[in-house]
């Protein structure tokens, strides 16, 4: 009997020790947000060029608000252009860059996401041109960084799943993927395809090069 009351003690202490412990780790998803410290915003603005349709969301704000003429630009800002909207968000003096969507998809960046680059695309499509003799850093897709060598430009496509295209109009532009330790240069009129699926970044000509949208340009004005 003594024995049997033993063992119940013993296995009331076990359920009251398990029940008392240390609750399991939860599991939360990381906010992303660019540390105010690191993060170097300047003289950064927006501005819609065509219709009064961005939309600009703040890492502290739950909803967007539209954007109707040239505002300042903070950092880790998410802009939205759509329905043929654009919008060229400007850098301080270093650099300027028109967002548009890309085919059926809104086009999205973050400003100064991460803190060390311009921004970075999530989806549509963005010219960018640069504004000073030193080289630049500009992310695109979260998978790509883009080097912009003195007065350059560039044209950069992005997809859903981190595809993009990086296609050069002037100057010296090299492109580091994620799958690559070196960047990749690649040279005016030439585009670099990265295709994360398979980590291949391939440059090739463009379809249409300077020249021929400067002629299209002529022809349309």
């Amino acid at each position: 009997m003594k024995l049997d009351r033993a063992l119940l003690v013993l296995a009331v202490l076990a359920v009251l020790c398990a029940c008392s412990g240390p609750s399991p780790a939860t599991t939360t998803t990381p906010t992303r947000s660019a540390s105010p410290s690191s993060c170097q915003a300047g003289a950064d603005s927006v501005t819609p060029d065509i219709h009064p349709l961005i939309e600009i969301s703040p890492a502290s704000a739950a909803t967007p608000s539209s954007v109707t003429s040239r505002v300042r630009l903070a950092c880790d800002e998410t802009l939205s252009v759509t329905r043929s909207g654009a919008a060229t968000a400007t850098f301080g003096s270093v650099a300027a860059c028109k967002l548009t969507q890309g085919n059926t998809s809104a086009g999205l960046l973050v400003s100064r996401y991460p803190a060390d680059v311009l921004f970075s695309l999530s989806e549509g499509k963005v010219w960018c041109r640069d504004e000073t003799p030193q080289q630049q850093e500009i992310a695109v897709c979260g998978q790509g960084t883009v080097f912009l060598d003195g007065a350059a430009s560039f044209t950069s496509t992005c997809a859903a799943n981190h595809a993009f295209s990086v296609a050069v109009l002037s100057g010296r532009v090299q492109v580091r993927t994620r799958a690559g330790t070196r960047p990749v240069p690649v040279p005016p009129d030439m585009q670099l395809v990265y295709d994360p699926v398979t980590g291949a970044a391939a440059v090739s000509a463009i379809t249409f090069k300077t020249s021929d949208l400067n002629t299209f340009d002529a022809l349309s004005s």
